[in-house]
């Protein structure tokens, strides 16, 4: 009995070391091929595949179910194609749905055969137990080549795991899933000092308020805590200030970046008791007060930059909004000049000709009356000490880099740079002109070719994106307190290019999650909803645009709708209160050629695009990209203007398209549009519109404020959640207020006194409010 015992023992320990290192074959189930001729090699494990239709695609057979998806998670399979193939696209189940694949995109040819190994864990759904198939699409069309073998199911190696990452990522999940009984109320900054306030659960004994820089890695455990302070609870909540500017290692530190948690403590550490909070006031700490802008119309042009034979244009075609870009680096100089910032004690320079190029173009928008959009960029293609300052250390790939907010001399670089371009763009009289919108890094959702991290998760990413745009918030605030900071994203929603890439939907799921949790602040969207090819003109018959919020894979102008949809729900208002802005800041359409047939199609591609996008309530700006023709964008033409031949983008002549476009917006546009009309296949523009479904709908809602029958102009106004004060005419504006039944207050100041209050009114139409005090 005990040698049977044992054999036992034995069994169980090689059986545990098998499953333990696992690798499950995958065999191709013959009968499920559609569109494709495949034929299987002698040992069964190698497959020659033809393409023969537009949805090839074959499913494999039932995969073992005595495996671990959290420890299993490759895909492996060998692949010989001299050709490469055009697309593929891994899907996992039953069910198969768009939800649960991962599309690899193009493969590379090989003449002999190539690894090839896939992490399921960037899927773009959850992989489970309960998934037992797989089913590969092979391109997107007839006449492709492939052969495969040694397909498996596998762990990862090694080198393959960065398992703190890993670890990372699942403790920032469970962090934004807690549930905590403690929460910070308030941050507030003034000139010199933070306010925290807070709520204290009962019997939390030895609570401490603990600070996490911006340049902390992560806000959910106690590594990184700077600082602690004893809370002395009264009646269940507290106020603790602190001061604004300290110093670390000799560096000055600006806490207006920091955000605050409350940890109880034990023999173990510190636990966190709270979610962290950033700043959600910042009045005290502005510089001045300027008003809220918004476009005249939303007419815009993209990647402005004024030059003779295009400043006209503005006035030409009637452009009330223009997106500049602005390469972080190059600002900064290592030698002395004219142009200084002084921040956190440290007296930062600037490149002279840089800013003077800069100047030109940002005061030639304001003298047009166009309100500007900066797209603020780090390009990774740079080298010295401006690399280590502004390039994430991890970032291993794309044009781009996120910002580099893992020091406090990164941290620093990066606020002061900004805070350089917000201070001279911000100033009342529009010296320079002005910054009004700060878009930050470019199409982040496909950050491995635009602005990169290195390899990372989409939370871990996200969080860190989070980061980069608060510190732009905490920075732009202080010199103008209207200005609003964006996310950038492609036209993906829930699917991406690449397992390398992240579904926009997912991401603005998690940033709100991460938003409301930790602080609220006025970030809105800057969407590029191109075609769902860019190449192709006929945008109104993409085929990936489905009017499902949840599952369509882009949002194109097809469907274009979806995004209003979704800025327009009530869980997605700033502060509960505020409809968030939408720019669509970087879009065109492609003119195949020259020829008269192509540039004309253009031009309907345009007008299509002008009557799907002029009608969202929430769209505040649609940014044509471009003016010219550029060369150098992997053949794309996208111009209002052709280019010289033997240039590179000297513009040459007008396209059809320019002129589709001066009509937009005015009186002329129905007629100048209507030769659009039978090219898209409808006889009434109502035709392309789908329903707007938004929960509430943006308001103007705007106050005249009198005494003595006179306008008064030094009256604050508290409302929506917001504080605004009272021009020459008496008169304070607030923009996107939330059509909703709830009762709002109203409070009027002066000079620190209350002088008159409402016990609340109900927004549901857009309201002149006059008061007599």
């Amino acid at each position: 009995m005990k040698g049977i015992n044992i054999w036992l023992l034995f069994s169980f320990i090689l059986f545990g070391l098998k499953t333990e290192a696992q690798i499950i074959p995958v065999s191709l189930n013959l009968n499920t091929s559609y569109h494709l001729e495949i034929s299987s090699g002698s040992a069964g494990s190698s497959y020659n595949i033809e393409t023969t239709g537009t949805d090839p695609n074959i499913t494999s057979g039932d995969i073992l179910l005595n495996y671990n998806p959290d420890s299993v998670y490759f895909i492996s399979l060998d692949y010989l194609a001299p050709q490469g193939l055009d697309d593929l696209q891994i899907y996992f189940g039953p069910p198969f749905s768009e939800s649960n694949s991962l599309r690899i995109g193009k493969l590379a040819p090989a003449s002999s055969y190539k690894k090839f190994n896939i992490n399921i864990q960037e899927f773009t759904g959850e992989w489970t137990k309960s998934h037992t198939q797989l089913r590969f699409d092979f391109s997107n069309g007839a006449n492709q080549k492939i052969s495969i073998k040694d397909i498996q199911l596998r762990k990862p190696t090694p080198s393959e795991i960065d398992y703190p990452a890993i670890h990372k990522n699942r403790q920032l999940i469970e962090y934004l899933n807690s549930r905590f009984s403690s929460k910070i109320n308030t941050v507030c900054v003034n000139k010199d000092e933070i306010i925290i306030t807070g709520t204290i659960a009962k019997n939390q004994p030895e609570l401490y308020l603990c600070e996490l820089r911006m340049f902390d890695e992560t806000s959910i455990t106690s590594d990184s805590f700077a600082y602690m302070m004893p809370i002395e609870v009264k009646k269940s909540s507290f106020e603790i200030t602190a001061d604004r500017f300290i110093s670390i290692n000799d560096t000055g530190y600006d806490r207006i970046y920091s955000r605050w948690v409350i940890a109880s403590k034990n023999s173990e550490g510190y636990q966190i008791q709270s979610f962290a909070h950033y700043p959600d006031d910042l009045t005290e700490a502005a510089y001045h007060y300027l008003s809220e802008e918004k476009p005249a119309t939303k007419k815009g042009l993209a990647a402005f930059v004024a030059f003779e034979n295009t400043t006209p244009e503005l006035t030409d075609l009637g452009i009330k909004n223009i997106t500049v870009n602005i390469s972080l680096p190059e600002l900064i100089s290592f030698t002395s000049t004219n142009y200084t910032y002084n921040f956190s004690g440290e007296t930062y320079y600037f490149n002279s000709s840089v800013v003077s190029n800069y100047d030109k173009t940002l005061k030639t928008c304001s003298d047009h009356n166009a309100l500007v959009s900066a797209i603020l960029l780090i390009p990774r293609d740079i080298h010295g000490s401006l690399k280590s300052i502004f390039i994430h250390p991890k970032a291993n790939a794309g044009i781009y880099s996120m910002a580099n907010l893992t020091s406090l001399t990164g941290l620093n670089y990066y606020a002061a740079t900004i805070g350089f371009l917000a201070e001279r763009y911000s100033r009342p009289n529009k010296e320079f002109g002005r910054i009004v919108n700060w878009i930050v890094h470019n199409e982040v959702d496909n950050g491995n070719y635009w602005t990169n991290a290195g390899t990372t998760q989409m939370e871990t990413y996200t969080e860190l994106y989070d980061r980069s745009l608060r510190t732009v918030y905490y920075t732009i605030r202080q010199y103008n307190p209207a200005s609003k900071v964006f996310l950038s994203l492609t036209n993906h929603w829930a699917s991406a290019e690449k397992a390398i890439y992240f579904q926009p939907k997912k991401m603005l799921e998690a940033f709100n999650v991460m938003s409301k949790e930790q602080g609220d602040y006025e970030w809105g969207i800057a969407y590029h909803p191109y075609p769902r090819n860019a190449f192709d003109a006929h945008a109104w018959n993409d085929k990936d645009a489905t009017l499902d919020l949840n599952t369509s894979p882009y949002i194109t102008p097809k469907n274009i709708e979806l995004i209003d949809e979704w800025m327009r729900m009530k869980s997605h208002l700033y502060n509960g209160l505020k409809v968030r802005s939408l720019l669509f800041s970087e879009q065109g359409v492609h003119s195949a050629s020259y020829k008269p047939d192509d540039l004309i199609l253009q031009a309907a591609g345009l007008a299509y695009m002008w009557k799907k996008f002029k009608r969202l309530p929430s769209l505040e700006a649609f940014d044509y990209h471009r003016q010219v023709d550029n060369l150098n964008e992997g053949g794309l033409l996208l111009g209002l203007w052709t280019v010289k031949e033997g240039t590179k983008g000297t513009p040459d002549y007008k396209k059809p398209a320019w002129y589709v476009y001066q009509k937009a917006g005015t009186p002329a546009e129905d007629s100048a549009f209507a030769f659009a009309l039978p090219m898209i296949g409808v006889t009434h523009w109502e035709e392309i519109f789908n329903p707007l479904k938004g929960e509430v709908m943006p308001l103007q809602i705007s106050f005249f404020v009198t005494e003595n029958d006179r306008p008064v102009n030094d009256i604050l106004i508290s409302f929506n959640g917001e504080t605004h004060k009272t021009d020459e005419n008496g008169k304070a504006i607030f923009y996107n207020v939330a059509s909703m039944p709830e009762k709002r207050s109203i409070v009027l100041c002066r000079d620190g006194k209350i002088v008159y209050r409402s016990k609340g009114i109900v927004i549901t139409k857009e309201e002149n409010i006059n008061i007599k005090i």
